[in-house]
């Protein structure tokens, strides 16, 4: 998948996440994954148009933004990671999980479009 396609991907899931989030109690779990995965592909349009470099996979991702000096997106997938695993395999959810992750989500946004 190319950069428009990433773009592309990211919007449509970026599109459920905010019917999601109008009631966060009832769908954290769901609303976080979905970040996740929106964060990979804005994170790897970002690569692709800012550092030539192309990421289709997970792992890895916060290595080579660390490698280019993005350290604050770095940081913020790995935060997501984390309320991922935590929302995922764990018991957790709660309000303040869904706005902490749209601030993730908003973070990588603005790298991208920046």
């Amino acid at each position: 998948m190319n950069a428009d396609g990433h773009r592309k991907k990211a919007e449509e899931l970026m599109h459920s996440v905010r019917k999601l989030a109008s009631e966060p109690e009832e769908d954290v779990v769901a609303i976080v994954e979905l970040s996740f995965g929106l964060c990979h592909h804005l994170i790897a349009c970002g690569m692709e148009r800012k550092y030539g470099r192309h990421i289709d996979a997970h792992s890895g991702v916060s290595r080579m933004l660390r490698e280019e000096g993005a350290l604050e997106i770095a940081n913020a997938f790995d935060l997501l990671g984390t309320l991922r695993q935590g929302r995922f395999y764990g018991g957790k959810g709660d309000g303040p999980t869904v706005q902490r992750t749209l601030e993730v989500v908003e973070t990588i946004r603005r790298w991208v479009d920046g």
